[in-house]
């Protein structure tokens, strides 16, 4: 494994929650899942961000839990900060024909079912990378 370490159920939903928190939950922060018809910003630039912002967490996440030292945690920090201090791409008016309860709920739901596929993947490759695995057994 990338890490080093064998893999089992628990490091795989360790991994699939760093996964989540990288590619769902950081990005979501600065840019919520969006309804169609939504207002946004250019879609390039928005990807960009979510993008960059996704590896900046994935990266910062991995220096932050794998080493010791303070001085590589601090720049992990800032690392993990600094796509949401330059801030997400976002429209210049903030109009929708959308009711803002229901983008709201969509946005929320919209995480929930990231969370719970990353989870569920998690658990799936924990049960079942040591079963067919060649240097892994049980």
């Amino acid at each position: 494994m990338f890490e080093g370490g064998a893999i089992d159920e628990r490091r795989a939903l360790s991994w699939a929650i760093a996964g989540f928190v990288a590619c769902g939950l950081a990005p979501a922060a600065g840019l919520a899942p969006e309804l169609p018809g939504s207002a946004a910003g250019d879609l390039v630039e928005r990807q960009i961000w979510w993008a960059a912002t996704a590896a900046a967490t994935g990266l910062a996440l991995w220096l932050f839990l794998r080493t010791d030292h303070a001085l590589t945690r601090l720049g992990a920090v800032v690392l993990l900060l600094a796509p949401h201090i330059i801030g997400a791409p976002h429209p210049h008016a903030f109009e929708s024909k959308m009711p803002a309860e229901l983008a709201a709920q969509f946005a929320a739901l919209s995480l929930a079912v990231q969370a719970l596929l990353w989870s569920l993947a998690g658990i799936a490759i924990g049960l079942l990378w040591p079963r067919f695995s060649p240097d892994q057994t049980r």
